[in-house]
C-alpha cells in the first residue's frame, strides 16, 4: 500500500511533468516475453525505424508488403511509373524481438493509408498505418504478432451432396439460395507498447503477391563515381534548385561535386569542396560523371527517411542514381534503405532548362595529388 507522503510526492511529481517522463525510461530488464507458437510471426521495432518505413513504402503505393524470413525483413517495390525504386531491408537483430522460425519467406501486406469520410458530417480521416502512427510516440516500440488462420472445418462427402441437393430444389422453385460465407482473412495484432502503456489493433492484412520487384543489379558496376554526404545538406542544395528549377544536373569532379539548375527563372549553381565542406564526407572519383535527377522525387525522398546518417550517392552518366543511408540501429544492426531513380534524359531536360552553361571556374588546388577521391 502507497503511503501517503509517496501519494503526495508522486502528486507533485505529476505537476512537474517529472513522473510521466521516469515512466517512460522505465527500464523494461525484467520483463518477461512471452512465448510464441512455432507458426507464428513477430518482430517488435523502435517505432522511429517503423515511421520511416512506412513513410518509404507511403512514396510509391498507398499498400505496403513486407518478406519476412530467419534473416529479417525486406520491403522493396517500383512506383507505377517506373521512375523510382525503394528497398529496405531490417536485420533480426536490428529488431527489439523476431520470431520466425519456417525455412520459407512469408509475405504480409498492409493498408498504408486510406481516405474516408467525405463531406461536412462525414470529415475526411487517414485510416491504416498512417493513422495508427499519429498516436505513436518516438520512445514507443511497434510489434506485429500474426498468426496463420485455423483450417476450416472439412465437410465429409455426404454432407457436401445433401447441400448441392438442396441448392438444386431451391434453384427450381426459384428460391433465394444462400451464398457460401466469405473466407476468413488474415489478421495481424499491432501492440504498441513502452513501459507499463500498452495498447493494441488487430487489422486485417491484404492480399498479396509472392513475386519480387527485382534490383538493377546489372548497372551497379557502372555506378563508380560517387559522394558521401550529410542529408540536410543534400536537401538544402535541392532546396536552393527548387526555387529555379525541376531538373538537379549533378556532376563529381576530383575535388567535390557541382549542382546546377536552370529554367526560364534564372539559374543556380553551387560547388561544394571536400576539403572545404564538412557536410561532403568524401568523394569517390572515376573519370566523373554527369546527371539529370529529378528534384522532386528526391525531395520527397529525403523527407520521408529524415535521419542521422550520411548518404552515399552513386551515379554515372545517364544511368539511374542509388541513394544508400542508414534508418536505425539496434544492437550493433543497421536498417539500411536504397533509393533509386531513373535519370532525365538530355533531351527532356533541354526542354526544361535551356542550353547548359559553362561551369564555373574552380581555383586549381595547391597540391593536386593531394585531393580527395574518397573511397
Amino acid at each position: 500500500m502507497i503511503s501517503l507522503e509517496k501519494m503526495e510526492q508522486m502528486l507533485d511529481q505529476v505537476r512537474k511533468g517529472e513522473f510521466i517522463q521516469q515512466q517512460q525510461q522505465q527500464p523494461e530488464e525484467n520483463k518477461v516475453e512471452e512465448p510464441l507458437p512455432s507458426n507464428a510471426t513477430y518482430f517488435r521495432m523502435a517505432s522511429p525505424l517503423f515511421r520511416r518505413l512506412v513513410n518509404i513504402a507511403g512514396l510509391f503505393t498507398e499498400e505496403m508488403t513486407l518478406r519476412v524470413s530467419r534473416d529479417g525483413i525486406r520491403w522493396r517495390t517500383m512506383d507505377p511509373s517506373h521512375i523510382s525504386l525503394g528497398d529496405i531491408f531490417i536485420p533480426a537483430q536490428a529488431c527489439e524481438r523476431f520470431f520466425y522460425e519456417s525455412e520459407k519467406p512469408s509475405t504480409y501486406s498492409f493498408q498504408i493509408k486510406e481516405k474516408t469520410g467525405q463531406g461536412y458530417h462525414q470529415p475526411t480521416k487517414t485510416v491504416g498505418l498512417t493513422g495508427i502512427l499519429k498516436g505513436v510516440k518516438a520512445h514507443q516500440s511497434i510489434a506485429f504478432d500474426i498468426r496463420p488462420l485455423p483450417p476450416p472445418p472439412k465437410k465429409t462427402a455426404k454432407k457436401e451432396a445433401a447441400e448441392a441437393i438442396e441448392k438444386a430444389k431451391k434453384k427450381a422453385k426459384k428460391e433465394p439460395v444462400e451464398e457460401e460465407p466469405k473466407p476468413e482473412t488474415e489478421t495481424a495484432r499491432i501492440i504498441i507498447e513502452n513501459g507499463g502503456e500498452r495498447k493494441a489493433y488487430t487489422i486485417h492484412l491484404l492480399e498479396t503477391s509472392t513475386s519480387e520487384t527485382p534490383l538493377p543489379t546489372s548497372v551497379i558496376p557502372e555506378l563508380k563515381n560517387s559522394y558521401a554526404i550529410t542529408q540536410a545538406r543534400l536537401a538544402s542544395v535541392l532546396q536552393d534548385i527548387s526555387a529555379i528549377a525541376e531538373v538537379a544536373t549533378v556532376e563529381v569532379r576530383e575535388n567535390g561535386v557541382y549542382f546546377h539548375g536552370k529554367s526560364d527563372i534564372g539559374v543556380y549553381e553551387k560547388f561544394l569542396d571536400v576539403k572545404e565542406d564538412l557536410n561532403l564526407r568524401e568523394v569517390h572519383y572515376d573519370g566523373g560523371a554527369r546527371g539529370l535527377y529529378n528534384v522532386e522525387y528526391l525531395q520527397k525522398f529525403l523527407k520521408a527517411v529524415k535521419s542521422e546518417y550520411p548518404l552515399t550517392f552513386s551515379f554515372a552518366t545517364k544511368r539511374p542514381c542509388r541513394l544508400q543511408t542508414g534508418l536505425w540501429t539496434h544492437e550493433g544492426q543497421t536498417a539500411a534503405v536504397e533509393y533509386w531513380l531513373a535519370p532525365r534524359l538530355e533531351g527532356e531536360a533541354n526542354k526544361d532548362e535551356g542550353p547548359r552553361p559553362e561551369p564555373p571556374a574552380q581555383p586549381a588546388p595547391v597540391e593536386p595529388t593531394q585531393a580527395a577521391t574518397g573511397t
